[in-house]
């Protein structure tokens, strides 16, 4: 096997992985370098969400968040609790929670852009880089201060 050669990415996963099993880590990420990333009823189910949550809280508009679901409901890979049809229902049930957090809370903007589903890098050193995703920044409507929820 050959060492990988260049930076080392590191996320919640990969750093899921090495505490679950420092051998499997070593294997998979330091001397094989990255795998292509791979899609699982799991992920397609939280993306799907994610997208009809942020929707939601950016339009206050249910038919849009429901359809966003819809849309990003891709690959289609679904199991039993996991399917388009109980997404877009979970959504539903979602929205008086989501109005209560509407209350006091609206979408942040950075630079004229939603603050939605951000990515971020720390640089380590010079051999590791930690990477990672926000889904929403909320800002407080009375006192300016800011939130991150993830869905």
């Amino acid at each position: 096997m050959q060492a990988h050669s260049g930076q080392i990415r590191l996320s919640h996963s990969t750093m899921e992985i090495f505490h679950v099993c420092e051998r499997k880590f070593q294997l998979e990420r330091l001397l094989v370098g990255e795998n292509e990333k791979q899609d699982y009823p799991a992920t397609v189910f939280g993306k799907a969400l994610g997208a009809g949550i942020s929707s939601y809280l950016l339009h206050q508009d249910e038919d849009k968040a429901i359809l966003e679901t819809y849309l990003n409901y891709y690959p289609v890979l679904e199991e039993k609790q996991r399917s388009e049809e109980s997404a877009m229902n979970m959504i539903r049930c979602m929205i008086p929670k989501l109005d209560m957090i509407l209350q006091d809370y609206e979408v942040a903007f950075f630079n004229n852009k939603p603050a939605v589903e951000l990515s971020f890098r720390v640089d380590i050193d010079e051999k590791f880089y930690y990477v990672g995703y926000v889904d929403i920044v909320l800002r407080n409507k009375w006192t300016g201060k800011f939130a991150i929820m993830e869905n």
